[in-house]
């Protein structure tokens, strides 16, 4: 019985590193993608922050007038920054689907032809 669920766990073990191998690779995809989007939010929070201090220096029309114009540059910036988030997440969704797939037709082809 012993030699039995040997050969069978010693079967098994191909597709187990597959699978060990394949959250490795998930916990390494998500920790980019936490990474990126950190970064993100943080320049998010820090224009947002910027601009609340911005307006709460505002005490004359001439101030307002001020504000608002900065205003203008800010909204400038914010879509250049949401284009540059939106081409680095879709790089990192390109890179993870590459990744993956190597990684399973790797083990796909060493489990076919083990046998």
């Amino acid at each position: 019985m012993k030699g039995t669920t040997t050969v069978f766990f010693n079967a098994l073990q191909p597709g187990v590193r597959l699978v060990v191998k394949a959250r490795q690779e998930g916990v390494a995809q998500w920790e980019s993608l936490v990474a990126l989007q950190m970064n993100s939010l943080r320049a998010y929070v820090d224009l947002g922050l910027a601009q609340y201090r911005v307006a709460a220096q505002i005490s004359s029309p001439q101030d307002l007038c001020e504000a608002l114009d900065s205003q203008i540059a800010v909204f400038s910036f914010l879509g250049h920054r949401l284009q540059d988030d939106s081409r680095a997440l879709l790089e990192w969704q390109q890179s993870t689907l590459a990744r993956s797939y190597a990684l399973w037709r790797a083990g796909l082809i060493a489990l076919i032809f083990r046998y």
